[in-house]
């Protein structure tokens, strides 16, 4: 971590998650506060990490692209 973000850990309660999960961690950008990385610490200790880029905030989406169900 350079310190340009914050991080929120949160620790599963639920049964079900508690059997997935160890620590669910989101990391935030400083300036703008938006979520910019999540990572799922499993129970066997396995990481998956999530970044995002080029983040957009209230853009718009072409209609087409999603479908309504």
């Amino acid at each position: 971590d350079d310190g340009s973000t914050w991080r929120a850990e949160l620790k599963p309660l639920k049964k079900d998650l508690k059997r997935m999960f160890k620590l669910l961690t989101f990391r935030f950008d400083k300036k703008s506060n938006l979520v910019c990385g999540i990572e799922f610490t499993e129970i066997s200790g396995d990481v998956t990490c999530i970044r995002f880029s080029d983040r957009v905030v209230d853009g718009s989406v072409d209609n087409g692209l999603f479908q309504m169900q």
